[in-house]
């Protein structure tokens, strides 16, 4: 119930001034939520008001101030105070506490605002910007495709002589920028997104996890990965897939380590075999196929049916099962053989062995020969050492 105004001291009346201010606040703050909330991503531009600890305090009109915290700043840029600067609106707050507006020159949405405000293609909707990702004040990717087919879409984000994209590289302070076109088919997405590595094939290891393999030539594994690895994070971040980068050396190796262990193992497994995941040998074996020989056997039209492949890749699997195969049978044969000549040669030995005259038997032949010639040569000597002209006595009597 309302009480008389003579009865509320000066506290009372001060609590109530410090209410209805807060209520003010309150609805000033849920205006600016409800007027900007809808706009996050959006480019504005305002002045540079003030520096809080690190936080840069903007001017963004209408009497409103916006924050640009340290994590959304470049790590190359330094502001001036009263300098112009663009930046995109990063997040709207409605709590009481902490800064309601929060702005950012960090984001991935200030690089494609810039493209819309330089290529009329993009803002009247002919190219499309599908991704982009940085890394602020050093590199950053952008993902773009045309809705009509005589429109190039990176010719037109480049501009004449590079002047759109200059404009932008100048508007983020030097960051390099690759404008890459974008595909449905991640393989193709992948290799355009590793420019300006040339790259010499890709391969899907894993719809379900989304995973790719990128081969490239041994020069251009450096430029591929690039420094610090950062060619290859962004390209894996803009496509959404991790990228595994491999040269054409350590395939090479890789798959003559393998092709050994195939020829030489007693069973192959088919999800062993590259290109053959292990839900691809389990529908495999669901049609009887079990080994990589019966693999070999099998009809290209059957591949392409079971496995929901393109002629080529099923011709091409079955290339290399039957060259493995081939592989495995010479090397039983050579295995045969060479068992077979170590038979062959453990029999000549052991009749090697037994031709030859046993060592110990000529050894006692020799020693009782040796002893018979010593008994001769004592009864000679005891005769010569009788005396010739002793007289023998014959009759004692």
């Amino acid at each position: 119930l309302p009480r008389p105004m003579e009865e509320l001291g000066r506290i009372a009346a001060q609590t109530a001034k410090q209410i209805i201010l807060q209520k003010v606040r309150e609805a000033e703050r849920n205006k600016v939520y409800e007027e900007y909330i809808g706009r996050l991503g959006e480019l504005v531009n305002g002045f540079v008001k003030r520096f809080e600890g690190g936080k840069v305090v903007v001017d963004i009109g209408n009497g409103l101030e916006a924050v640009m915290s340290k994590s959304q700043q470049s790590k190359i840029e330094n502001f001036t105070q009263g300098e112009r600067i663009r930046f995109v609106l990063h997040d709207v707050n409605r709590e009481a506490k902490g800064p309601q507006i929060e702005v950012s020159r960090t984001s991935p949405e200030l690089l494609k605002r810039l493209f819309e405000m330089e290529v009329p293609e993009i803002y009247d909707g002919t190219v499309q910007i599908k991704a982009a990702v940085r890394e602020p004040g050093e590199r950053a990717k952008i993902a773009v495709v045309s809705n009509e087919r005589d429109v190039d879409p990176v010719g037109a984000c480049v501009g004449m002589k590079g002047s759109r994209v200059q404009s932008i590289i100048r508007e983020l302070r030097g960051e390099k920028i690759d404008i890459i076109e974008w595909s449905e088919d991640p393989a193709i997405f992948a290799a355009n997104a590793l420019s300006p590595a040339k790259v010499s094939k890709v391969t899907v290891l894993d719809f379900e996890d989304k995973k790719l393999q990128v081969i490239v030539e041994t020069e251009q594994q450096s430029l591929a990965i690039g420094k610090r690895g950062q060619n290859v994070r962004l390209a894996a971040r803009l496509v959404g897939w991790d990228i595994d980068i491999r040269s054409e050396e350590e395939m090479k190796r890789e798959i003559a380590t393998q092709m050994e262990q195939m020829i030489s193992a007693p069973i192959v497994k088919l999800s062993s075999i590259e290109g053959i995941s292990i839900s691809d040998s389990e529908a495999l074996e669901e049609h009887g196929i079990e080994t990589i020989e019966q693999l070999a056997e099998a009809a290209v039209d059957d591949i392409c049916e079971w496995l929901d492949v393109s002629v080529d890749d099923a011709e091409e699997l079955l290339d290399m099962a039957r060259a493995i195969t081939e592989a495995r049978l010479a090397h039983a044969n050579q295995q045969t053989a060479e068992d077979s000549e170590e038979v062959t040669e453990t029999d000549e030995s052991e009749l090697a062995e037994d031709a030859e005259p046993d060592e110990s038997i000529e050894e006692e032949a020799e020693e009782e020969t040796a002893n018979i010639e010593g008994s001769s040569e004592e009864a000679s000597a005891s005769t010569e050492d009788v005396p010739e002209d002793v007289p023998v006595d014959m009759d004692e009597n």
